[in-house]
């Protein structure tokens, strides 16, 4: 057996060559291993509109160092709250846009491949009675170090209805390979994830809505899930549901939705209060979380980093041939980041 380190757990792949036959290639990914939550800030609601009362989505910014995307649940006005890591407000964002129930949002990619966009999902619908749901797209602005009161943010909108009748989801990722939206249901015997066809379209409106496609079926993902994010690498998925949290990994030539049949690693993750939101951190080593406000004037803001020591990738086996065969290994880490090495192996 030939070991070789990955820092993150990622999956490796031969991109280049083959191995010598009789031996294989175990690459992974495998699930992250997360050092344990600490309070790293406290977030406190505007008394006089009450914004940020009810958090339910959370996105952690990497065009933005140190700054958290959040907005409310339903009820509130299309606003982006941009936060510090302490949970300080650093500047606020409004759509005009009008909300009916915001579940989740996340950063993805966008039309312009050297940006970063953030994707809000207003797809709340407890009682599954919505005709359609709309998916909102916003080019990530440069947050200013001074706040400037209420900046208006132009956004893009696509309206979608599902496959089967309503469904109600609290969950939002997309894939940074692909640009594919998927909404991950909220359900308590187990969950289904829909993708989002692209190109995504601003003809899908009220009228014309677009259709969304099943990704899973007869496999149900975990119960209650309220949040979700996806790693940059494009083969790892974290979520949470009130009281636990879950990381699915995928297997790189098997692409992103074969993260959703993979079975789910179980995370600990802070509970007590109403806890609708999860981001993983712009490198993707770090995740976030937060509750609507429940008890007291202000809400804590969680953080868990994951521990770097993690097993390598591995070529085992039993060679068949004697010879030597020269084959590159290349892995993506969390931030999308990649990194190859190449290896002869002689067989004699």
């Amino acid at each position: 057996a030939m070991a070789f380190a990955r820092r993150d757990g990622n999956g490796w792949r031969i991109s280049a060559g083959s191995l010598p036959p009789g031996l294989a290639l175990d690459g992974g990914p495998d699930c992250l291993t997360w050092a344990g939550w600490a309070q790293v800030g406290t977030i406190t609601p505007d008394d006089g509109t009450g914004e940020r009362t009810e958090i339910s989505g959370l996105a952690a910014s990497r065009r933005n160092p140190g700054i958290l995307w959040a907005h409310d649940d339903s009820g509130a006005e299309a606003i982006l709250h941009a936060l510090a890591e302490d949970g300080t407000l650093v500047q606020r964002y409004l759509l005009d846009a009008a909300p009916y129930d915001w579940e989740d949002m996340c950063l993805g990619p966008g039309p312009d491949p050297s940006l970063e966009y953030l994707y809000v999902g207003d797809v709340g619908d407890n009682g599954k009675r919505r005709a359609h749901v709309t998916i909102l797209r916003v080019e990530e602005p440069l947050v200013s170090a001074v706040g400037a009161g209420l900046i208006p943010l132009a956004h893009d909108a696509f309206v979608l209805r599902y496959p089967d009748g309503a469904r109600d989801c609290e969950a939002l990722v997309v894939d940074w390979g692909s640009g594919t939206p998927y909404l991950i249901e909220k359900d308590e015997d187990g969950a289904d994830a829909f993708r989002v066809p692209l190109p995504l379209d601003e003809a899908w409106t009220e009228g014309a809505p677009g259709l969304m496609e099943a990704a899973t079926t007869g496999r149900p993902l975990p119960g209650s899930l309220t949040a979700a994010d996806a790693a940059r690498d494009g083969r790892r998925i974290v979520l949470r549901s009130y009281t636990l949290g879950y990381e699915l990994t995928g297997l790189p030539e098997l692409g992103f939705e074969s993260a959703f049949l993979a079975t789910p690693c179980t995370i600990a993750v802070p509970f007590l209060g109403q806890y609708e939101s999860l981001a993983l951190g712009g490198d993707g080593s770090s995740l976030y979380t937060t509750t609507e406000l429940v008890l007291g004037d202000a809400v804590p803001l969680h953080r868990t980093d994951a521990d770097p020591d993690h097993a390598g990738g591995m070529i085992e086996g039993t060679p068949t041939e004697s010879g030597r065969w020269t084959i590159t290994v290349e892995v993506r880490d969390t931030s999308g980041a990649e990194a190859t090495r190449t290896l002869t192996i002689e067989i004699r």
